[in-house]
């Protein structure tokens, strides 16, 4: 079974979203996969908002109440992929990792062919647009996972 790892800097809800559409993804094909959400930032994360759980039920996404737990190193060595959610995480996620020697760590805008942040509909208030995006890139990430599989 393979295991993915979404991270964001604070305690946004974006990493339980994307985790609970690639949970679903992956359920849907009979993938059996671990996925799991962490925060760089120091504190409690937050779980994902009543806006949030809605959009997912209108897909057809069951949702929770997810908390974004604290990022910490040894979480590097547990799962096969690290996909940081926003360019904030990004020196803070390497700064507690300590590099990225097995390739393992990914920017979720990279599923996409894009560069940078992916859109926060808590600024945006379309969660519709924030929730097709992400659907995009966890279906790029359920490719990869797809394909190492095997190994």
């Amino acid at each position: 079974m393979k295991s993915i790892l979404f991270v964001t800097y604070g305690d946004s809800f974006r990493p339980p979203m994307a985790l609970y559409i690639l949970g679903h993804l992956a359920k849907d094909e009979g993938i059996e996969l671990a996925v799991d959400s962490a925060h760089v930032k120091d504190g409690v994360g937050e779980p994902v908002t009543e806006k949030a759980i809605t959009t997912l039920a209108r897909y057809g996404i069951e949702g929770g109440t997810e908390y974004c737990s604290q990022m910490e190193w040894n979480m590097y060595d547990i799962y096969d992929f690290i996909v940081y959610m926003d360019d904030a995480a990004r020196w803070p996620l390497f700064k507690i990792i300590g590099g990225d020697p097995d390739d393992k760590v990914h920017c979720f805008s990279e599923f996409m062919g894009m560069k940078g942040t992916i859109i926060n509909p808590e600024l945006t208030r379309d969660y519709d647009l924030s929730f097709k995006i992400q659907k995009a890139a966890c279906e790029k990430i359920l490719e990869l996972i797809r394909g190492t599989r095997n190994e």
